[in-house]
């Protein structure tokens, strides 16, 4: 009688070591399948940025733009703090 329990305890522990083995291994693919999903979206969006650059860029040989006017500002009529 208590080589029976002990078969049965046994095959009882055997099936939960494999049930959680493949929680795991269904886990870690799901993971893994998510990240590589993420990587390869913003692999194709780098790809879209960078030809986007290129079409934007001026062309070899032209001026670079021009440089941005700021205003003056008066010593005697400045915003800020204090004034």
């Amino acid at each position: 009688m208590k080589l029976g329990l002990v078969a049965f305890t046994t095959a009882i522990a055997a099936l939960v070591i494999v049930t959680l083995g493949v929680l795991y291994l269904s886990l870690s693919q799901y993971l893994d399948t998510r990240k590589e999903r993420e990587d390869r979206e913003s692999y194709e969006q780098s790809l879209k940025d960078r030809e986007y650059a290129k079409s934007v860029a001026p062309k070899a040989g032209a001026k670079a733009g021009k440089p941005v006017k700021r205003k003056k500002v008066s010593s005697k009529g400045g915003k800020g703090f204090g004034k």
